[in-house]
């Protein structure tokens, strides 16, 4: 009785052999972009709504104006970080797989200001 591979086996080949493939030739250093315009550097705010999250590990994040392109908050802007988006598609279909394609996740959101007709004012 030969077995054949499980769909969990085969999932973790092929992720493996994309993020080869991502990974061919990467550059061993890369120039970080220059941010446009000043930064309003707003931390006490940031940090405490970081620190209600619950979040654990490093926090980063970058907000800016989307008609501008105007920079404004930064956190940890320096701190080296793995992409985020490596295996996202390989995630995806093992969750698809095991959750069902209903299955929706419950999403905390956290807010300093008034949500008026579904919009965040502040």
């Amino acid at each position: 009785m030969v077995n054949s591979p499980s769909r969990r086996a085969i999932l973790a080949g092929l992720g493996a052999i994309a993020g080869k493939a991502a990974l061919a030739d990467a550059p061993l250093s890369t120039t970080r972009p220059l941010p446009r315009g000043e930064v309003v550097p707003r931390e006490g705010r940031t940090n405490d709504l970081v620190a209600k999250s619950g979040v654990v590990g490093a926090v980063t994040y970058a907000v800016a104006d989307a008609e501008t392109g105007e920079m404004l908050e930064i956190r940890q802007q320096g701190r080296p970080m793995p992409p985020a988006s490596t295996l996202k598609a390989v995630t995806s279909i093992y969750a698809l797989d095991r959750l069902g394609a209903g299955f929706q996740f419950e999403t905390r959101v956290l807010a300093d200001g008034n949500v008026v007709d579904g919009e965040l004012q502040g």
